[in-house]
């Protein structure tokens, strides 16, 4: 086991188990570090640690701390979203031997940006740049794409592109019927550990953040993706989708751990169905 010492928040150094996460996502030896080692790190972690808010709707706060961050997604085998994502991806990039620092991005999905609230990683070969994001919920990227204007990336099904944008530096976007549906933005700017810290709390205590209202789970799949938002459970796969209406306590709780591998306690389950 390699085990790399990483400094949290304030925090004591603790201890990263790459035997532990590699076999979380599914890898049973590390990568190169490159651009072939960078992709395959990205698609087995998003393939394998759902995106969720569950915490918050039980009342115990998002601790993004390094420690806390492995013992919740790796040990605990649970989900998380972007600060703790990102964040686990972010350490294990460290501990590999990437470069990478974090981002900051404004969220655009309903049309009027959010603050900078969404956290994605920077990874650097050099001169060349690659954007990396384990955790947007939202039909976000699969693998990473080269930080370049207009570069389009078709991922499972899917093709994402980059663009400058004029007020906002640049912008994620993901092709729909519709047109380009824009995702969210970023700049460059450096960001410090408060920063971080500020998105944190407010994604997971202000009443007008989406992830404070309702409980939301959701995990690409090779093809599709699988996501339970409130009491409706919706599984893409190709040109297919199915919505299911879940109105009995049994069915939640089976579907949180024959989708996404969470489980919790009878008692957890029932504070999670009345949210829905």
């Amino acid at each position: 086991m390699l085990d790399y010492q990483l400094k949290g928040f304030g925090e004591l150094p603790v201890t990263f188990n790459t035997e532990a996460y590699l076999s979380r996502i599914g890898m049973e030896q590390a990568v190169p570090i490159d651009v072939a080692g960078l992709v395959s790190l990205h698609m087995a972690q998003a393939y394998s640690i759902p995106f969720e808010n569950l915490d918050i709707l039980l009342g115990r706060g998002i601790d993004i701390s390094p420690d806390a961050v492995f013992t919740k997604l790796v040990d605990g085998k649970r989900g998380g979203y972007c600060f703790e994502l990102n964040g686990l991806f972010i350490e294990a990039l460290k501990t590999f031997g990437f470069e990478v620092r974090p981002l900051l991005a404004r969220v655009h999905i309903s049309g009027e940006p959010t603050a900078r609230t969404h956290k994605i990683c920077l990874v650097s070969f050099g001169e060349q740049k690659w954007l990396a994001d384990v955790g947007f919920g939202a039909n976000g990227l699969r693998a990473p794409i080269p930080l370049s204007s207009g570069f389009k990336s078709e991922q499972d099904g899917q093709t994402f592109r980059l663009v400058d944008d004029d007020t906002f530096g640049m912008m994620m976007q993901c092709q729909s019927a519709k047109g380009w549906l824009d995702l969210y933005s970023f700049d460059l700017g450096h960001v410090t550990p408060a920063d971080v810290e500020m998105g944190n709390h407010y994604t997971s205590t202000h009443e007008k953040s989406i992830f404070t209202s309702m409980p939301m789970v959701t995990k690409p799949t090779m093809g599709g993706r699988v996501t339970l938002r409130q009491d409706n459970l919706r599984i893409e796969g190709g040109k297919t989708v199915v919505d299911k209406k879940i109105t009995k306590l049994r069915d939640y709780h089976a579907a949180l751990g024959k989708h996404f591998g969470l489980e919790f306690t009878q008692g957890e389950v029932e504070q999670l169905f009345a949210r829905c």
